[in-house]
């Protein structure tokens, strides 16, 4: 339904108009039903009258006898006069027929249609159809005007002709039709004058009472409790209704009062529950932030223990300082989470500090040497932080004006400084967590006590494996390493030689020159075998002027031309001591390798030192290969 509608048959006042309309209709029915009645009933009493009529007519033609020469003025001695005084019609139409159609006299024939063949026409063809001696139709004439028509037939036998009379349809309905018309107006005025007095019945006594209390309610919902709708002028039950309404508004204002105290109260003790509630949680917020950043802390600290117990572990295994490299740097990048760090120690002078290691993003970019007085934290002896803005000055080690904030911490043992621990912060690197002066200081006392451990085992073991005088391997670490080589040799299917050197002579040597030139002449013969041969290659002395030279991986021709070049250069030396010339040196060289001819890696040391037999019992100052030639006696 549309919505104009559905709010119209929601009002009272429509609803009664309504209720009015409904009862009034059976009374509006029986008023149509008597109209259409009286309608028929004029409307049958006007035909009545055309059939008068039209038999007044017949009466008039059989007086006067109708012969058919004489029907044709046969109309000018009716007295038409006397028939428009008895019709009150001056438009009706009055027709003589044949039986076969032909028109024999019509007045008033306007048209000239008196002698015309009208068998065609409807109005005949009407008659014809309906048949018998008289009868009724409403057709259109024969000038085309809707009329209703009284026929009959005049005379006996075939002179029998056909009368017609016509008159206009409006014309013998205009009373019935005024009088429906009349009858219809009268209708619609019963019904207005009753729906006035419905809608101002129901303006006065219904709506504006019922709208006083609609508007009353709305307000009422809205919150406006203090709207009354006060005496009504209407019905009895509406005027009830009100008070009624009005006092249940008082009491729910009442109502409305009383809750609102205890909102009100509730609300406020609400209030000092939550202040209460926001305050024991803010301190427990507290007390949960503080326990967690003291776990933090702690995390973060057994974390960093763990690192440094590992990385002290680990050191405490190591033999040399150059095992310590990557340990160092993978414990250091994990303990300070990847930010840049450099070490530095002192070098063998101890006047210079060099860069040992570094780890993290820009430690290439710190300075790969320095003197002690390029740092602050050396000066002073204690941890120097930079910051960016302070009044500390920043190191000239870090070749920058703004390096950026960054820590150095000295490294000290045994009341000696090894070197200083930096840890830089770029400014295009995140600051890391851990990245502080208490963690640097310590890192930087475990690595330098470790340190200082391993330099000491190393020097240690130095003593225990190198020759003092020549700086070169001792017997004892070629005891240790030989084994080594030949099993390294043997799964990697390489060969192994061996060189056994002495110097020719040397006992006399030392009785004609002394001592000290013999020992010049035992330095200058070890660090020309340091330099003559490779990295790999391990020279050694064995004692007095014995030397023994491991090459592993090489084989029997690369020996000796090792060998050979190694003599050369013996005899090469130009010996001073003491600003006097001591005159050449020479030295037989014994070859032996594996695993030819040797087949026994483990008596190469013997197959060449019975080839440097062989080679002092040849007239020394040569190289001999083992097996070249069997040793008979020594010279």
């Amino acid at each position: 339904m549309h919505p104009f509608y559905q709010r119209w048959l929601s009002g009272i006042r429509s609803r009664l108009i309504l209720l009015t309309l409904l009862s009034m209709l059976p009374v509006a029915l029986v008023i149509i039903h008597t109209a259409l009645e009286t309608r028929r009933i004029t409307t049958g009493q006007a035909i009545d009258n055309l059939n008068t009529l039209a038999i007044f007519v017949q009466s008039q033609l059989e007086a006067r006898g109708h012969d058919a020469p004489s029907l044709s003025h046969y109309f000018d001695e009716i007295p038409f006069s006397a028939f428009e005084r008895h019709s009150g019609l001056r438009t009706s139409t009055l027709t003589l027929w044949s039986r076969d159609g032909h028109v024999l006299a019509r007045f008033p024939d306007a048209a000239g249609m008196v002698g015309a063949d009208a068998s065609g026409s409807a109005l005949f063809r009407a008659i014809r159809q309906h048949g018998g001696p008289q009868g009724n139709i409403e057709v259109e004439g024969l000038d085309g005007i809707l009329r209703w028509y009284a026929y009959t037939l005049v005379g006996l036998g075939d002179d029998a002709v056909i009368l017609s009379l016509g008159q206009p349809s409006s014309q013998v309905l205009a009373e019935v039709n005024t009088l429906f018309e009349r009858t219809l107006l009268l209708l619609a005025a019963v019904f207005s004058f009753a729906l006035g007095v419905a809608w101002l019945v129901g303006e006065i006594a219904v709506r504006r009472p019922v709208g006083r209390l609609a508007s009353a309610a709305r307000r009422i919902s809205d919150g406006q409790l203090n709207v009354r709708v006060g005496e009504l002028q209407g019905a009895s039950e509406l005027a009830t209704l009100a008070d009624a309404f009005d006092r249940m508004v008082e009491h729910l204002q009442r109502y409305e009062q009383e809750q609102e105290a205890v909102q009100q109260a509730l609300s406020r003790a609400k209030n000092e529950l939550e202040g209460k509630v926001r305050e024991r949680t803010d301190q427990l917020a507290q007390a949960s932030n503080a326990a967690t950043d003291r776990a933090a802390t702690l995390e973060q600290q057994r974390r960093e223990m763990t690192i440094l117990n590992e990385l002290t572990d680990l050191l405490q295994s190591c033999r040399t300082l150059e095992e310590t490299r990557p340990i160092i740097r993978r414990a250091l990048s994990e303990l300070f989470e990847g930010a840049p760090g450099t070490l530095y120690l002192f070098g063998e002078s101890g006047s210079s500090l060099e860069r040992t290691l570094g780890w993290g993003d820009g430690h290439e970019q710190m300075a790969a040497a320095f003197t002690q007085d390029d740092c602050w934290g050396l000066r002073l002896g204690r941890t120097w932080s930079y910051q960016e803005g302070t009044r500390n000055p920043a190191c000239a080690h870090t070749g920058s004006e703004a390096p950026g904030d960054y820590i150095c911490a000295p490294m000290h043992a045994e009341g000696k400084t090894l070197g200083i621990l930096h840890l830089a912060n770029r400014s295009d690197q995140p600051a890391a967590p851990a990245r502080n002066a208490r963690l640097v200081e310590a890192t930087a006392a475990r690595l330098g006590l470790a340190l200082s451990n391993i330099k000491l085992r190393e020097a240690l073991r130095n003593l225990s494996i190198r020759d003092p005088l020549t700086g070169l391997y001792n017997r004892r670490f070629v005891e240790e390493v030989f084994d080594h080589e030949i099993q390294r040799c043997q799964r990697s299917d390489k060969p192994l030689s061996v060189l056994m050197v002495d110097v020719d002579h040397f006992k006399r040597f030392n009785d004609t020159h002394g001592h000290e030139a013999g020992d010049v002449v035992l330095s200058s013969v070890g660090r020309l075998l340091q330099s003559h041969f490779r990295d790999s290659d391990l020279p050694c002395r064995l004692g007095g002027e014995e030397f023994l030279a491991i090459l592993p991986e090489a084989d029997g021709e690369t020996a000796w031309q090792r060998a050979e070049g190694l003599r050369q250069a013996i005899e090469g030396l130009a010996l001073f001591h003491q600003g006097k010339g001591l005159g050449t040196v020479t030295a037989s060289i014994g070859v032996a390798t594996w695993p030819q001819p040797i087949a026994d890696p483990t008596t190469l040391i013997d197959a060449a030192d019975v080839a440097l037999y062989n080679a002092k019992h040849a007239g020394r100052n040569r190289v001999m290969r083992a097996g070249d030639e069997p040793a008979t006696s020594v010279v």
